[in-house]
């Protein structure tokens, strides 16, 4: 019984405080990861159906976090990375925080798919089916433990290899700028 009660109490210190947005269009999912955000510790969590809508709920929300589906009308959830992540280059008042974790929910499982999300610019990628226990230990992992942060004109986002130590395995010749987190983990 105390192994469960220090789960129920990791999971809560997840995401504690944390305001985060939703963006899917499919009201079953949405309400499930609120389901799990809030079991995680989140203060507060919003929704929006598509990635035009989150861009525009972005500076009014201002979310520690992202959470998106890959698929959506209009902007993908891809897209919606892309752009959130291209405001470190051009900055666009619309998005406060260019910076802030990204997890990409997806059926999509192959690699050829995660590499995509990454090369996209997100932090962590959940594949649904999805258990609570999966969901909120990606949450966490993008949320708590911030990867260096990568900006050149090829690829702006989280640096791409899980190893500890930014500079591990840069060429001496590589143009990227690496930054550290701008706001601390959650």
């Amino acid at each position: 019984m105390v192994h469960r009660s220090r789960f129920k109490s990791a999971r809560k210190a997840a995401l504690a405080g944390a305001r985060v947005l939703v963006v899917d269009d499919h009201l079953i999912t949405v309400g499930m990861l609120k389901d799990a955000l809030y079991a995680g510790g989140a203060a507060s969590v919003q929704s929006a159906p598509d990635g035009e809508a989150a861009i525009a709920m972005l500076n009014g929300f201002a979310p520690h976090l992202l959470v998106t589906d890959w698929q959506m009308p209009g902007m993908s959830g891809l897209g919606l990375t892309r752009a959130i992540r291209q405001g470190v280059l051009r900055p666009d008042p619309r998005i406060a925080n260019p910076r802030m974790p990204i997890v990409l929910v997806s059926a999509h499982a192959s690699a050829k798919a995660v590499e995509a999300a990454r090369r996209a610019g997100v932090d962590e990628v959940v594949v649904k089916p999805f258990s609570m226990t999966s969901l909120l230990k990606r949450i966490a992992a993008a949320a708590n433990k911030p990867r260096a942060f990568v900006v050149n004109d090829a690829y702006v986002g989280p640096d791409r290899r899980r190893r500890r130590g930014h500079d591990r395995g840069r060429r001496a010749d590589d143009p990227s700028q690496v930054v550290s987190m701008e706001t601390p983990p959650l």
